[in-house]
């Protein structure tokens, strides 16, 4: 998960090494979270807990809790069990509630991990996300569909994202 600082398993878990640092700002968490799911295709979907990426002396950012960095693909794999699927069920419960009340302290964050979740889940093989980086309407809209706004209607699509119009059609057709 953080090249150059490599956890170990031990027995149950896992032991990583002790990072000091501070607070890193909304965008920093952002890019590398994002770059997270570039390289492993895992969502930290706890990130806008700012508690779990600290901020190295050398501007380094570093996740420090991959807990909850899920590669959630194999969630919809028809043949796992239907107890995980309840499982993520209940997850995105709780997360949703939590996004709903990190959305005012970090709210780009919050539409881009949206984003990253709709992905995973409608185009899990696309992992260059740097669009995402760039262009905030096309974060605002991948986060209302998770939100379960249905505001994907292929007569309107043109309008809702005229430039961007490839990348919405991979994902969504």
């Amino acid at each position: 998960m953080n090249p150059g600082l490599p956890a170990e398993v031990y027995r149950n878990g896992w032991i990583a090494p002790f990072i000091q640092g501070e607070s890193p700002t909304e965008t920093e968490i952002t890019d590398v979270t994002l770059d997270i799911y570039e390289r492993t295709g895992r969502i930290v979907v706890d990130a806008v807990n700012f508690d779990n990426v600290v901020k190295e002396e050398n501007d380094n950012v570093i996740c420090i809790d991959i807990g909850a960095a899920l590669k959630l693909e194999s969630f919809v794999d028809e043949d796992k069990s239907q107890a995980t699927r309840d499982f993520w069920i209940e997850m995105k419960r709780q997360y949703n509630k939590y996004y709903d009340e990190r959305k005012i302290i970090c709210p780009a964050l919050t539409k881009k991990l949206k984003a990253l979740l709709v992905l995973q889940d409608k185009r899990p093989d696309i992992r260059n996300v740097a669009i995402l980086k760039q262009d905030m309407h096309i974060v605002e809209t991948l986060a209302l569909v998770y939100d379960g706004k249905n505001i994907f209607f292929r007569d309107q699509l043109k309008e809702i994202l005229p430039i961007k119009l490839d990348f919405v059609r991979r994902i969504f057709f």
